[in-house]
């Protein structure tokens, strides 16, 4: 029997075509690791999904391989011009590994709106992208190096139909891989390695940031879309806007620190420059802090993450539009007010919204872990100008107004390894001021106590909590979770306390969870209608027994059957879902917490000081009061200082 000649070209353009295959593989090898290497804590804590994932896609091969060879299979399917056996192989060896996706698919809360808005810390959801990608991106990197292999046999012949389609996947795939690269990937990997001294593509602002005495001092900063000098006008009326005050020079992100001003006194500037916002005027204005004591008001808000969707957008601007319309003295925000801090250009969907308020309203805002992005937080740190205490240590200040001290927390910061100096400032701080003023008020991003997604933070909490009690603070503020919530807590309720040398004080102290700023409420791609049930247990000391116990707690999701209808702006499909302790506990522990009341609404908090008085009001985007199903809850509270 004569030899079959080979053709030089046809292997040539075998070998080509097979070699993209197993390039493209060895790509999403390399895609697999470096996100096993980024995910090595959530997989340790859930090793099953991994196990799993490793376990489907092996079996896939295992039985694709023997029925590929099977002379049984390759005979019974085999038609004129095409072999349709891989039409029984490929459910053959995908079943197990599909239905185990499946499985974990259907309990688990992932954000299809909004994927980087997803909560990675909900089991059920860190079970199924673990497995997800293990399966998937593994089962795509052997697939294609296993057929670019098995195309580079003698016996494959190019004129057959499977390497025709083989080719065009192979290409087809690389196409798209590199213009993913390209066009989304490249450009985010370079913007994280750049600050707002080196790029930025809009012009945005402005904003009064405190970086000092609010009283003298304070600094204007603004983004331009080109390098340009700093300037500004500014003066004590609108008809005597005259004086001309440079900053930091030719530059995209530009500041002017301003010294020497008079207490309670408003200023009024413009700076020329076109802003994209929609801002009232182009004449700002802010108010200095008085020098003695009178009455004032600020607002709290938290959790805005605006992605450039028209809802995000949307429910962003309605609350500020609230803020706004309250004309506070100042306005504080608990974190996360970008989607990802690093990338310069995330925050002019921040701005959007954020400049119309910090225009006229000095902002002091406190850290999330969102602004923290990809870049340590140093984007947050060259825009938000405060009187930080070290900022190697993490982006915490404080300040004085009025007759009260504002203390603000770097609380992702405070949850790292390196917590011990902020953690001393911290309560070096406190002691300094109590008894000096007739308000403390504490803010940070992390939730201290929260029924929500986050849920509570008890390392944060242990290291808190006992200082706040010891320093007599007032009330304390956070977010991180999407809705609101109030707690009235005394530490050591119960006589229970976290460490053996702590005291029981007797001195209850107001929380708040205030995550309703804009963000994707909670009941909204974070599970707290679905999550399922579990019990936590955590450790306790005992005042009364001497000793450590451990306590354990139910935890439920929220009852999806318990809410109210509202206005439009309240939330997405106007349910606003609400937790009333006196009716029903969705979580045991709230109840050492002295939980009052929670709801999954869009809000904003109103805070007035009248000397010793203080009245704080939790208020819906149209200013109107939160106040439960049939008016019968109002989220209205009136301190006294003592």
């Amino acid at each position: 029997m004569a030899q079959r000649k080979r053709n030089p070209l046809a292997y040539l353009v075998k070998y080509i075509f097979s070699a993209i295959g197993i390039l493209l593989g060895l790509a999403f090898l390399v895609a697999a690791f470096w996100l096993f290497d980024n995910f090595s804590e959530e997989i340790s804590g859930s090793p099953v999904p991994f196990v799993l994932g490793l376990v489907g896609v092996g079996s896939a091969f295992v039985i694709m391989f023997f029925l590929d060879r099977s002379s049984t299979i390759m005979n019974k399917f085999a038609r004129e011009r095409v072999n349709l056996r891989w039409l029984v192989i490929a459910p053959a060896a995908l079943a197990f590994g599909l239905v185990i996706l499946v499985a974990y698919w259907l309990p688990s809360h992932v954000n299809y709106e909004y994927l980087e808005m997803t909560d990675i810390d909900d089991p059920a959801t860190r079970n199924f992208v673990i497995y997800f990608a293990t399966f998937v991106i593994l089962l795509l990197a052997g697939l294609f190096i296993y057929f670019s292999i098995k195309n580079m046999r003698p016996s494959m012949r190019v004129h057959k139909i499977k390497f025709p389609a083989f080719a065009i996947t192979n290409v087809s795939a690389a196409i798209l891989i590199v213009s993913i690269v390209m066009i989304l990937i490249a450009p985010e990997i370079n913007e994280l390695q750049t600050r707002f001294s080196e790029f930025y593509p809009h012009n945005d602002g402005p904003w009064v940031t405190w970086n000092g005495d609010p009283e003298t001092s304070a600094c204007i900063s603004w983004l331009t879309s080109a390098r340009r000098e700093t300037q500004l006008f500014i003066g004590d009326s609108i008809s005597n806007i005259t004086a001309e005050k440079t900053g930091t020079g030719n530059a995209y992100l530009h500041k002017v620190f301003l010294a020497g001003l008079s207490p309670d006194t408003t200023y009024y500037y413009t700076i020329p420059v076109v802003f994209s916002q929609a801002h009232a005027s182009t004449t700002f204005s802010f108010r200095t802090a008085p020098s003695s004591a009178q009455s004032f008001k600020f607002t709290v808000s938290g959790d805005k993450q605006p992605s450039n969707t028209p809802g995000m957008l949307y429910f962003n601007g309605v609350v500020v539009d609230g803020i706004i319309a309250q004309h506070p003295d100042f306005a504080v925000m608990v974190g996360d007010y970008a989607s990802d801090g690093g990338l310069p250009s995330n925050w002019h969907y921040s701005l959007e919204s954020l400049a119309r308020l910090g225009g006229t309203t000095p902002v002091a805002l406190a850290i999330g872990n969102h602004d923290y992005g990809g870049n340590n937080g140093v984007n947050f740190g060259d825009m938000f100008t405060y009187p930080y205490e070290n900022l190697s240590d993490g982006k915490y200040y404080s300040f004085n107004y009025s007759n009260a001290h504002v203390l603000v927390i770097d609380s992702v910061a405070l949850s790292g390894s390196s917590y011990a100096a902020q953690l001393a400032w911290i309560e070096a701080d406190l002691a300094a001021v109590n008894g000096t003023v007739d308000w403390i008020f504490v803010f940070l991003h992390y939730t201290l106590m929260s029924t929500g997604g986050c849920n509570y933070d008890y390392s944060l909490q242990a290291k808190l909590v006992p200082l706040f009690d010891r320093y007599g603070v007032d009330v304390v503020i956070y977010g991180h979770d999407h809705f609101y919530e109030h707690y009235l807590y005394t530490y050591g309720n119960e006589g229970l306390v976290h460490d053996s040398t702590h005291t029981w004080t007797h001195h209850p102290i107001d929380y708040f969870c205030t995550g309703g700023g804009g963000a994707n409420l909670e009941a909204y791609g974070y599970g707290l209608l679905s999550r399922a049930p579990e019990n936590v247990t955590r450790t306790w000391y005992n005042l009364t027994a001497h000793d450590y116990q451990d306590i354990t707690y139910f935890k439920n999701p929220w009852n999806s059957s318990v809410f109210y209808t509202g206005n439009a702006i309240y939330s997405p499909d106007q349910k606003l879902y609400y937790q009333d302790p006196a009716k029903q506990i969705y979580q045991e522990e709230i109840s050492h917490f002295g939980y009052t009341y929670g709801e999954n609404a869009y809000h904003y908090m109103l805070i007035e000081v009248n000397g010793t008085s203080c009245t704080i009001s939790a208020h819906y985007p149209d200013g109107a009061l939160m106040d439960g199903p049939e008016q019968a809850l109002p989220q209205q509270y009136v301190l006294t200082s003592t």
